[in-house]
């Protein structure tokens, strides 16, 4: 069964599941037996299986229509903070742009460095969303730095339903800093920001 015949079936929301899994896994084509495997998924086979054969009752027995809702919502945030922190990305001006610029404090608040600048430079970024202000303050943080593949990485993660800390070598996460220092006083000053958003950046 394809992903079409499952919308003209009527059933839209197992329909954009099904869009969403093929995009996780990188599938090809429409049909549901090949564009990802079923088995890799959170729904597991035995729900896609009844999918496949248009046992659709059976399948919202094994995953309800709620649930299907909810999955959906949760990549489409997902989604969003992605575009949200390429937009910060593409928005920041780099302060380190003279080698012998002298850095101005870390801020220990969003509130204090909104405040205390005076800098016009600063007025082309629209702090709106807490997700995309913790990415501006996080690459202050960083003073220019940028993780990369090699090399120990201080992270800030979002594991078994609370913030904690990792010190990484291979992976990149979000919040990832340079140093333990800077690490634990950014957690210290905006901890209360990343509990608002911690299941939107996992």
């Amino acid at each position: 069964m394809t992903i079409q015949e499952i919308r003209y079936a009527g059933h839209l929301e197992i329909a954009e599941l099904a869009e969403l899994r093929k995009k996780e896994f990188e599938g090809k084509g429409d049909d549901i037996d090949k564009c990802f495997c079923w088995t890799d998924t959170k729904e597991d086979g035995d729900f896609w299986a009844c999918v496949y054969y248009k046992d659709f009752s059976k399948a919202y027995k094994i995953v309800s229509l709620e649930k299907i809702k909810k999955r959906i919502m949760k990549r489409k945030k997902k989604d969003r903070i992605k575009e949200i922190c390429k937009e910060a990305f593409k928005e920041l001006i780099d302060e380190n742009k003279n080698e012998g610029a002298v850095k101005p404090p870390l801020p220990e608040s969003m509130e204090e460095h909104l405040e205390s600048r005076v800098d016009h430079r600063f007025d082309l970024i629209v702090l709106t969303n807490t997700i995309k202000n913790l990415i501006v303050f996080r690459d202050i943080y960083r003073q220019g730095w940028k993780p990369g593949f090699l090399g120990s990485k201080y992270n800030i993660i979002y594991c078994n339903g609370n913030i904690s800390i990792s010190n990484m070598q291979f992976n990149n996460e979000m919040f990832s800093f340079q140093s333990e220092e800077l690490r634990d006083k950014f957690l210290e000053n905006f901890r209360k920001e990343l509990e608002e958003v911690k299941e939107l950046w996992i």
